[in-house]
């Protein structure tokens, strides 16, 4: 009736070694991206990586994150950012909520946050963004017809070869951890 555990311990082995795969790269950005996040309290950039992510229609969300964001965006764009940022918000924008220590914006714009935040959430469209730093992304996109092809895709990301794209679910929400997370070994537990 249920599964064995070594049939348990192989499923989580398949799923470590699949889910882990996708993160595999850190892209270099520009010297200037990285400059300016000590005043932030960031000394050590070591663990940072870097990731890439489009979408015609689609929604994200970041969450503890510290170093360097950019974003062009089309939609509403909520920031939960505190005093440990610093946030620039350009374009056609205007402010709709300024209160308990978050702002929506709504329109078209680039939204730059340097710093430690906590959260980021965005629903819209003609997404084009870049992080360098560490924390959770995650990533939901919709169906849209390719120009070029016409075929419906998703958007896309990538961490360090643009020619290793990856596309976002559609049906579900695309997770990735920065720096990208090492393949775990389960250990068999022994009963007493």
């Amino acid at each position: 009736m249920f599964p064995s555990r070594s049939a348990l311990r192989q499923a989580l082995i398949c799923a470590v070694s699949v889910g882990g795969s996708a993160f595999t790269y850190a892209q270099p950005v520009p010297a200037d991206f990285k400059a300016g996040l000590d005043q932030f309290g960031i000394k050590d950039q070591s663990q940072y990586s870097t990731l890439h992510f489009t979408s015609q229609v689609g929604s994200f969300k970041t969450i503890d994150c510290e170093g360097h964001f950019r974003v062009n965006f089309a939609g509403t764009l909520l920031l939960n950012v505190g005093k440990t940022a610093a946030v620039n918000v350009t374009g056609n924008v205007r402010v709709e909520l300024d209160a308990h220590g978050r702002t929506v914006y709504f329109g078209r714009g680039t939204a730059d946050v340097k710093g430690k935040w906590r959260g980021i959430q965005f629903f819209g469209k003609d997404i084009e963004a870049v992080f360098w730093g560490r924390g959770i992304f995650q990533l939901v996109a919709e169906f849209f017809k390719d120009p070029k092809t016409g075929d419906l895709v998703t958007g896309q990301y990538w961490q360090d070869d643009l020619n290793n794209k990856e596309y976002w679910f559609a049906t579900g929400i695309t997770t990735v951890t920065l720096p990208r997370m090492k393949e775990v070994q389960p250990k068999e537990r022994k009963d007493k």
